[in-house]
């Protein structure tokens, strides 16, 4: 087994993009215009949780898929206030709780998947490219894709995740995004497991969107504004969709022992 190089959670939260989506989709966007090969990846503090990143043992694929992406975006507002937290020790975790509106305002952006993803399309519109869809079912997989033909002036191509991801939906040398809907940490896994091929193409940016492809479809909801503001849209999932979001929400109760009872500090 290749031995990983260190890469623990306070590289994570040093590699979380701090920019705004604006200049995230502008760099994204040049990328591709280069011809090169672009790893997106959204961190939400759930899946950080369950895979051992805050017991110091990191699931080593999920370890080494972050280490390699090009852009680890925040995604929700605990990743975003334990990252704050991490690099500002002069503030407790009680002061941050009690405060988390003010100190969410200072913390990196929330550039989650569901809001990121349409801005970047509607960026990219009239430059050529082509979009591909690999995830959930089949019939959520297809109702994505023609929400996404409704929406933007894409080509678009879907496969379900229930089979092996057709490659050749990726022949050819015109720029593609590839949005792959695996749920984490699996997505990010399977981008790992492939990245020498999107490398060996070039032209194309991979991102690992999650359960988007449910909001698109109609499958799912999204919860209120006024509840995506207030930071608990991840309780608006579970109260909607239980069977689903039940084992990442109650994983998310552990953001407030990581707050209150961090096990690491940044000095610097």
């Amino acid at each position: 087994m290749t031995t990983l190089a260190p890469f623990d959670l306070h590289d994570v939260y040093r590699k979380t993009f701090s920019g705004s989506a604006d200049s995230l989709i502008e760099e994204v966007s040049e990328s591709l215009s280069d011809c090169q090969f672009v790893w997106v990846s959204f961190v939400y503090f759930a899946t950080l949780q369950m895979t051992g990143w805050y017991t110091r043992t990191p699931e080593p694929k999920y370890q080494r898929a972050l280490s390699l992406a090009d852009f680890i975006l925040a995604d929700g507002i605990a990743f975003r206030l334990l990252q704050f937290a991490h690099f500002h020790p002069q503030f407790s975790g009680r002061e941050i709780l009690l405060n988390y509106k003010s100190f969410s305002k200072q913390a990196v952006p929330n550039l989650n998947g569901t809001d990121l993803t349409p801005k970047l399309l509607k960026r990219l519109e009239g430059q050529g490219v082509r979009l591909v869809i690999y995830g959930a079912t089949p019939e959520v997989s297809a109702k994505a894709a023609d929400k996404v033909r409704r929406d933007h002036a894409f080509g678009v191509q879907a496969a379900h995740g229930y089979a092996p991801f057709p490659f050749q939906m990726i022949d050819g040398t015109d720029p593609v995004v590839l949005l792959v809907g695996l749920g984490a940490p699996k997505q990010e896994q399977w981008i790992l497991e492939h990245r020498s091929k999107f490398e060996a193409r070039g032209n194309i940016v991979v991102m690992g969107v999650g359960g988007l492809f449910d909001f698109w479809a109609g499958a799912e909801t999204r919860a209120p504004v006024w509840i995506q503001n207030s930071g608990l849209e991840w309780l608006w999932r579970l109260v909607t969709f239980p069977r689903k979001n039940s084992k990442k929400a109650i994983a998310s109760l552990n953001f407030f022992k990581q707050l209150l009872f961090p096990q690491v500090r940044s000095q610097g």
